[in-house]
């Protein structure tokens, strides 16, 4: 675990895929994928809160918590590692909770840590949704950041009403880390000029 965000041989930075598909996958980054991926992140996920965003780009009076697989290196863990170890700073506003933790623990948690930005998969952000509504979750997010999963438009307006914050939507796998983001309308864009993305069927 102590290695997880780490420089492999001092130069890559490596993640493996969840092995839906049934056979997992090795991902070796090297600095150039590492940078495109950095600006891709920074000058194309649309800004919920722009005039914050515009006051504060490197997001140094936010507190962000990712709630996800946190025991293996896979790319969302491994994203929030590499950032806390390349700024000192991040390893007190960034935060990585477990997922397979009891939900108390992990309520008590978000309530100690007070996140102003909530990262997570669309079905975890929708049980603590129910926490935030039974009064359990204390923590109010301004903003809740969703990948990894489906989010359909029920979940989103169950989870924005239950923390009274905006949703952003993104899309990603640990082929290609920025595949895609939500603009201020909703809509899902590609990076068409980074991925191609090619619908595979059973031939």
């Amino acid at each position: 675990a102590q290695r997880i965000g780490g420089a492999y041989l001092g130069r890559y930075v490596v993640w493996e895929s969840s092995g839906t598909s049934g056979e997992p996958g090795l991902f070796v980054q090297d600095a150039r994928a590492m940078a495109v991926y950095d600006a891709l992140e920074a000058l194309r996920r649309h800004q919920l809160r722009p005039l914050q965003r515009l006051f504060d780009p490197l997001y140094l009076s936010e507190r962000l918590a990712f709630v996800g697989a946190t025991g293996g290196h896979f790319a969302s863990v491994v994203s929030v590692e590499r950032l806390r170890r390349l700024n000192p700073w991040m390893s007190v506003a960034f935060h990585s909770i477990s997922l397979l933790q009891p939900t108390a623990t992990i309520v008590e948690q978000l309530n100690e840590l007070a996140p102003t930005i909530l990262v997570t998969y669309p079905t975890a952000a929708a049980l603590l949704a129910e926490q935030a509504r039974s009064g359990a979750l204390a923590a109010r997010p301004a903003e809740i950041w969703t990948g990894g999963e489906t989010l359909t438009a029920p979940v989103r307006r169950f989870i924005e009403q239950s923390f009274g914050c905006t949703v952003c939507n993104s899309y990603g796998a640990s082929e290609f880390l920025s595949i895609g983001w939500e603009c201020a309308q909703g809509h899902m864009h590609a990076n068409t000029d980074w991925v191609i993305l090619e619908p595979v069927d059973e031939h």
